[in-house]
């Protein structure tokens, strides 16, 4: 059976604390902030055989699990996250991945990762017995904070079978039959996963890696720019522009992140760096821009960042 906990039990300006008081119960190590004044949330929870699904919706927010280390737990798990509505950027293992309605990403649950949900979002999440899943997928590291996108047959299929079965939540379980559908669930999610090492798109990520490794490579150079990184990689500009637009991005925009990227780190790393060195650090000629753009990213300055974490 469903059990369903809401923020709307508590006064508007108790629900971010409330929220994180539940989250905290349900994940290890997780925070939720967010720059909105007004905050709501939802969160429901299925233990569907030896699975737990859990469907959290809320107002756009910043979540970080393990920011503090001392959370980081032995056992390992990997997460899959499923977007039904919204617009998400994932952070781990220093990597990027933007996610809309109908993707899915994993991670690992016993590190750092963050979601910035733009917007009022809905997913679906399912708890993965990490050990089982990489005797299945030899390849399971590349996978993790890689976007699976709906688009694929292995998502679509994936997706529709998760409606189902919600729609399914209500009613009560033999539990042979959960365990069932459980072990269904998990089979789906690693055919989704071997399909989408198949795909074409996957076979440019070495060609965008490239361009990753060139980013880091001149992160503090002010004048790292989409021609710099096209002589550096020997690849045409327009080649590389046309091969970040069909992965929903642009080359200056993943220059841009991983500046930011590289920044939140810095602020957590570097405690008595200023804001202004670790901004021309990570290649922010402006620390005011640095700044503007640190809270369009992350939802809080540079200082409130740091003070948080």
């Amino acid at each position: 059976m469903v059990e369903t906990v809401s923020t709307r039990v508590v006064g508007p300006s108790d629900r971010l604390g409330y929220w994180n008081d539940i989250i905290a119960s349900t994940y290890r190590g997780m925070v939720v902030n967010t720059a909105q004044s007004r905050f709501d949330a939802r969160l429901s929870l299925w233990d569907l055989g030896p699975t737990r699904m859990v469907r959290p919706r809320s107002s756009a927010a910043t979540v970080t699990r393990h920011a503090d280390r001392s959370t980081i737990g032995s056992e390992r798990k990997i997460i899959a996250h499923f977007v039904n509505q919204g617009q998400i950027e994932l952070v781990h293992r220093g990597r990027l991945a933007r996610l809309g309605a109908g993707d899915m990403a994993l991670c690992a649950a016993e590190e750092y990762y963050q979601f910035n949900c733009q917007t009022d979002h809905e997913l679906m999440v399912v708890e993965l017995d990490g050990d089982d899943l990489a005797r299945r997928l030899p390849d399971l590291d590349d996978h993790l904070a890689r976007t699976i996108p709906g688009h694929h047959l292995g998502s679509r299929i994936l997706g529709r079978f998760l409606g189902s079965l919600w729609q399914e939540a209500t009613t009560p379980l033999p539990p042979a039959l959960a365990r069932t559908h459980s072990a269904v669930l998990i089979d789906l999610i690693v055919g989704c996963l071997a399909h989408d090492a198949g795909e074409p798109s996957r076979a440019q990520d070495p060609v965008l890696q490239r361009v990753r490794e060139v980013i880091m490579d001149r992160l503090g150079d002010f004048d790292l720019g989409p021609a710099m990184i096209a002589h550096d990689t020997g690849i045409p500009l327009r080649t590389l522009q046309g091969m970040a637009a069909r992965g929903g991005t642009t080359i200056g925009q993943m220059i841009t992140d991983h500046r930011l990227i590289r920044g939140a780190w810095l602020l957590k790393s570097k405690p008595q760096s200023s804001v202004t060195d670790i901004a021309l650090e990570c290649g922010f000629a402006d620390p005011s821009y640095f700044a503007r753009r640190f809270v369009q990213r992350f939802g809080t300055s540079p200082k409130a960042y740091r003070t948080a974490h």
